[in-house]
């Protein structure tokens, strides 16, 4: 009976350092840690380097900016948004498209550094908060930002309303770990909140009140940057669903509409670029919204004419 429940104890052991192997070789183990601020919300802490899923390295430098590279050139780019801009960590630091208009645009000479300051989950109210501090740290730099529709719909993203980590796991099965923990905030989640939320006219009167604060929160900080003469482009981004048969077809938003009057010739709708470009719309997309490495990489060729032009 002690020699079949030692057994037992020796398969079970053996069983999940198997998965726990499996995981991390998968890039378990490891997440970025986070960490929250009464400003802007939360963001990646400063001084981190780990290697994500399939091997992707995610580095993050001492100003909390996601690059591998020295930022230290004289002219200044910091790209702004969400997971979009940050680039998941599934995409290596090098092909993410802030690292690869850099590349691009230092082909010739080096002059630039650019630094990714997207962050998971952002609302747009996070991001004009968390530019208003970078501005402080590293002043006259030039502002990339990439905007989705839902960004406007998240209004101020706060830590606790994520999957994020703000401190290390600790034990040896830190990649199984990783994982339950993910699998229990999903299920708490389904069974917490419903999939859609039905509005009553009411709510949806408000929710629309909000929506338009965040569009002219935007407008207005663009306007700001444009008094001081601070170089900003803002990059609307569009989703897979976007397209049909490699042609733009979403409709023209109330949002996409106010912003494109309000900022004229710094607001781009890179779907339009992408169109001429001849390439399979399908290969640049990693899901429904965020890129593949093909994406970024476009992306990256056509920011950095753009910035170029």
């Amino acid at each position: 009976m002690k020699k079949n429940f030692f057994l037992l104890i020796i398969s079970l052991i053996i069983v999940i350092s198997l998965i726990e192997y499996s995981l991390r070789i998968y890039g378990l183990g490891y997440p970025i840690i986070y960490e929250s601020s009464l400003l802007w919300g939360y963001n990646p802490s400063p001084n981190q380097k780990s290697k994500r899923l399939k091997n992707a390295i995610v580095t993050i430098n001492s100003e909390g900016l996601r690059t591998g590279k020295k930022f230290s050139n004289p002219k200044k780019i910091i790209f702004y948004g969400d997971s979009v801009t940050y680039g998941g960590s599934y995409i290596d630091d090098d092909d993410i498209f802030s690292e690869i208009t850099c590349k691009k645009l230092n082909e010739i000479k080096e002059l630039y550094s650019c630094g990714n300051a997207g962050v998971n989950a952002y609302g747009i109210k996070n991001i004009i908060k968390r530019i208003y501090n970078y501005e402080k740290k590293i002043p006259s730099h030039q502002i990339i930002i990439t905007i989705i529709e839902a960004n406007f719909y998240r209004n101020f993203s706060q830590i606790n309303s994520h999957p994020f980590f703000t401190k290390q796991i600790q034990g040896p099965f830190k990649a199984t770990t990783e994982l339950i923990l993910y699998v229990i905030d999903k299920i708490r989640n389904n069974l917490r909140f419903t999939a859609i939320k039905k509005h009553n006219n009411e709510e949806i009167y408000y929710n629309n009140i909000e929506i338009l604060e965040s569009v002219n929160q935007l407008v207005n900080f663009y306007k700001d940057q444009k008094k001081k003469n601070i170089p900003i482009k803002i990059i609307w981004s569009p989703s897979l669903k976007d397209f049909s048969n490699n042609k733009i077809e979403y409709n023209k938003t109330e949002i996409l509409n106010l912003l494109k009057k309000e900022i004229k010739d710094d607001f781009i709708e890179i779907g339009f670029l992408i169109e001429n470009l001849n390439i399979d719309i399908t290969k640049i997309y990693y899901d429904e919204i965020h890129l593949s490495k093909f994406g970024h990489g476009v992306y990256g060729e056509i920011i950095s004419k753009i910035i170029s032009d």
